[in-house]
């Protein structure tokens, strides 16, 4: 804040962790210029939603409760601040003609990691935003922002530009200066809370959390690079007052236990962005898996059964796929329907399929309870009619998100839509986050197999089980693709490819197929749980011989209790 009205510096980057005071300090800007210095103002915000929250929940507030503001506001609508010698403008990153078309002084970009990397097809938000500035000789560009992923992170790359100040404390017991990184923190595993210290790089000597407090007072911020203009901080949450590093180390064991919610902890706590993992699963490894099961006679554990089906020009694709508790999973069947999905007939035989019902092997009948079929491709209308009507079935046509990242939180595995053209409602699937979390499932079964020192079959919580039905043809297909860095509009991102010209096998249906199934389960939620218990009640029942029930003997109606319907409409039918 210190450095906003310096005339040196032009530019203000902030990268930082979560709930370190990011937002206050841009409320705080726009304070500052509204009372002191009033003049043409942008805040974007990534998308529209997260603007209004900001305008309802730190603009409006702070407009009402301090008194330097009173009187101030001539025009108060829900994205335009008007004000004497200026205005506020809220804008959002989805819409180009939010931050177009008006010349700005003060530009605040918040969360700038979290904006689509294209806006339709108008290039770079961020560009955008910044090239309403050009006319003011006193500009002032500020962006925020927790990172996200390495190579494509914005608030990286801005970062990097700058002279990239940290904030660096005093070692209570050497004096030396240093920036706090988790690699210093050590603490004991079995009791991270009461054991975590911070260990000085000079004399490797533990500091306790209780020292932090004086540490951060006498701590200055010191720039790693020349100053040109632009200023660069960058903190984490190891400097929170809020939270011990007791705290945050059991946060770390928590959040390393998947690499989603690692990429959540390096992310929100330690303010970096996230080197993900992009290693391929291959076909033979994974067929070492396979096990003396079929869709003739299914495993006890699988609880809820689902249908992935993709669709192509001349046949239906699908694969069924049970689930059980812990989100463990099986492969039960494969099928292949042959002919026009434009014709009734191909259709009619996917509709007769998906009435199939398993049988386990302690005899409880497990139906297809949800189907999602791929509405992509040249068949668009047709499959649309063919869901039409059989939402109680649920039978749903799906289509892919426009987002290929799979680590991209902003993004819901699954949302409920609907195709006003079509009649018909529509779930969108991020078909890119289900393959990722079909291959991290893939690689932890892998691990636990290979761990595994008892006899009989895997189990376990997050495993994936194949049966001897399940060919090279499969296996070949659900490992076809993997995820590669390119570069989209000068960054980086990570997507799935599949190209037979580098040796991917030629075909992929079977892992479209088994991300729209778990696509089905995640949207439909089943209450696993009750259906273990109800299904092993179910069991037991007819493990035991029928006894002979004496039915109760029925009581006379009392006269007395009886409603009079001769007045009544249901007497006239």
């Amino acid at each position: 804040m210190d450095e906003v009205p310096n005339p040196l510096v032009e530019q203000i980057t902030f990268k930082t962790s979560a709930q370190i005071g990011k937002t206050e300090f841009e409320n705080n800007v726009a304070g500052y210029f509204i009372d002191m210095d009033p003049c043409p103002m942008l805040m974007v915000q990534p998308v529209e939603k997260m603007g209004k929250s900001w305008v309802n929940e730190r603009f409006d507030p702070m407009m009402r409760d301090c008194p330097c503001f009173d009187g101030k506001l001539h025009e108060d609508t829900q994205f335009h601040k008007g004000f004497m010698g200026g205005f506020l403008a809220i804008g959002w990153a989805k819409s180009a003609s939010s931050l177009a078309s008006r010349p700005i002084r003060v530009l605040l970009l918040d969360e700038v990691d979290r904006y689509d990397l294209n806006v339709k097809g108008e290039g770079d938000p961020v560009n955008q935003a910044i090239k309403r500035t050009t006319t003011f000789h006193n500009r002032k560009v500020i962006a925020v922002s927790t990172p996200k992923l390495k190579g494509s992170s914005r608030i990286d790359a801005l970062y990097d530009s700058s002279d990239q100040r940290l904030y660096m404390v005093p070692c209570p017991h050497c004096g030396d200066f240093h920036f706090l990184k988790w690699e210093d923190i050590k603490f004991d595993k079995a009791n991270p809370l009461d054991t975590a210290r911070w260990v000085c790089p000079s004399c490797t000597k533990p500091v306790d959390h209780i020292q932090k407090r004086s540490m951060l007072a006498a701590g200055e911020w010191r720039a790693q690079m020349p100053f040109r203009g632009h200023a660069g901080f960058h903190i984490n949450e190891l400097y929170s007052p809020w939270k011990t590093w007791g705290e945050v180390a059991e946060d770390y064991l928590e959040a390393k236990k998947t690499e989603e919610t690692l990429q959540t902890w390096v992310n929100l706590s330690q303010g970096l962005s996230f080197e993900p993992k992009t290693e391929k699963v291959e076909a033979d490894t994974l067929k070492s898996l396979v096990e003396e099961y079929d869709h003739n006679e299914i495993p006890n554990g699988v609880l809820w059964a689902s249908a992935g089906v993709d669709t192509q020009n001349d046949r239906f694709e699908l694969s069924v796929w049970g689930f059980g508790l812990g989100d463990e999973s099986w492969h039960l069947e494969k099928k292949v329907i042959l002919g026009d999905p434009k014709s009734e007939e191909v259709k009619q035989d996917l509709d007769d399929f998906l009435k199939t019902v398993y049988t386990r092997e302690d005899g409880v009948s497990i139906p297809i309870s949800a189907a999602f079929v791929d509405s992509g491709g040249n068949r668009t209308k047709d499959i649309y009619n063919f869901a039409r009507g059989k939402a109680g079935r649920r039978i749903f046509a799906i289509k892919g998100a426009s987002s290929s990242n799979p680590f991209d939180n902003t993004v819901e595995v699954v949302k409920q839509g609907y195709s006003k053209s079509s009649r018909c409602s529509l779930i969108i699937v991020h078909s890119a986050k289900l393959k990722k979390q079909l291959y991290d499932a893939f690689r932890k079964t892998l691990k636990v197999s290979k761990e595994k020192t008892e006899e009989g079959p895997l189990s376990g919580p997050g495993l994936v089980h194949f049966g001897k039905h399940c060919d090279d043809d499969f296996f070949g297909q659900i490992t076809a693709e993997k995820m590669v860095r390119k570069r989209v509009n000068g960054y980086q991102v990570i997507a799935w490819r599949h190209d037979e010209s580098e040796g991917d096998y030629p075909r992929n249906e079977d892992l479209d197929c088994a991300a729209y199934a778990r696509a089905a389960m995640v949207q439909i939620k089943p209450n696993f749980e009750k259906l273990g218990e109800k299904f092993s009640n179910s069991a037991k029942k007819e493990a035991k011989p029928e006894e002979k029930r004496e039915m109760p003997k029925k009581k006379k109606p009392n006269p007395r209790r009886q409603r009079k319907q001769s007045g009544s409409w249901a007497s006239r039918y």
